[in-house]
């Protein structure tokens, strides 16, 4: 990581979402922006049709903690990770 993480990827109701680099503290090196912004929009979608409209905020939640997890285990890999993901 080159910068601490941003306290928060959404605004409080949900309107608003950080994705791809504007998220994710990978360095700038790493070429990592265009795919974090399209397993981000895929995440946020995913979790938006599954909330429903009368759950945006809920579902916005949602894909900030999976994508946080995420995020973190590709940045501190278990072996177990690497040999599952890679």
């Amino acid at each position: 990581m080159w910068r601490d993480p941003q306290p928060q990827w959404a605004s409080p109701g949900g309107r608003v979402v950080q994705l791809g680099d504007a998220a994710h503290t990978f360095i700038p090196s790493s070429e990592n922006g265009a795919t974090q912004a399209i397993e981000d929009a895929v995440s946020l979608a995913t979790c938006l049709q599954l909330g429903g409209k009368d759950n945006i905020p809920a579902a916005v939640k949602v894909h900030v903690k999976l994508q946080y997890v995420h995020d973190y285990r590709r940045k501190n890999p278990t072996p177990q990770y690497v040999r599952e993901t890679y």
